[in-house]
């Protein structure tokens, strides 16, 4: 009986050491991991590397739009985007985002600005 309890005693002697590295290693991936968290959400104020090859060269501007509401712009203009939304959301975003450009495309003129108008995936 006296060298189970001290077999025992050993065993658990041993496992919780193992645990404590564990519980160690864990805590270091941790803080690494929350430190590459951190530096991510600054570095995402950063312009997009797909951005940095449209601009190019030096002192090139670039304006860019994001449709907040597209869903709600779509069913405002057609009754068939609501069910079309529930069951293809992105198909309602190209065909919202195409008709804005064409819009801007068509009033820019009018202010005497000669722009090229695109869409660019993100």
């Amino acid at each position: 009986m006296n060298t189970l309890t001290i077999s025992l005693l050993a065993g658990n002697l041993v496992l919780s050491f193992v645990l404590f590295l564990l519980w160690q290693r864990s805590a270091k991936q941790t803080k690494a991991l929350t430190a590459e968290t951190e530096a991510l959400q600054q570095a995402s104020n950063a312009i997009p590397a797909d951005l940095d090859a449209l601009l190019g060269e030096q002192g090139k501007k670039l304006i860019t739009v994001e449709i907040l509401n597209p869903i709600e712009l779509a069913t405002a203009k057609t009754v068939f985007a609501k069910p079309l939304a529930g069951m293809s959301p992105g198909a309602i975003n190209v065909l919202v985002y195409k008709e804005a450009r064409d819009i801007i495309a068509q009033q820019l003129p009018e202010f005497g600005v000669k722009a090229e108008v695109n869409i660019h995936n993100g």
